[in-house]
């Protein structure tokens, strides 16, 4: 049985983890407690939250990721039940950090 520090997900977790999916970069991007992690604000997350464009919430549900609608009409996407990603999440501002893209850490703060 697996103790609950070990499904914590510290920046390099994170970026293994997103490069291994091969998102197209300009259509999503890290946000909420992940965003902290790879701010260096925190220094891990259980769970990654992202925002995502609708053409990729679009791509990733035709290929049968588990989602649901939320009360807005947008849609929320699971992803190897510790990924959530949120369509059309709002954002300001994209950083790429290691190679991932990440919301401004005012965006985040907001």
């Amino acid at each position: 049985m697996l103790s609950g520090e070990d499904n914590l997900l510290d920046k390099r977790k994170i970026i293994d983890k997103l490069n291994i999916k091969k998102y197209p970069k300009s259509e999503y991007w890290v946000t909420a407690s992940a965003g902290l992690v790879m701010h260096g604000i925190k220094p891990e997350t259980r769970d990654i939250d992202m925002g995502c464009s609708t053409l990729l919430a679009d791509l990733l549900i035709q290929k049968g990721a588990k989602w649901s609608c939320l009360e807005d009409g947008t849609r929320k996407i699971e992803i190897d039940g510790n990924i959530e990603i949120f369509e059309n999440w709002f954002v300001d501002e994209i950083v790429i950090i290691d190679g991932v893209c990440v919301a401004s850490l005012e965006s985040i703060l907001l």
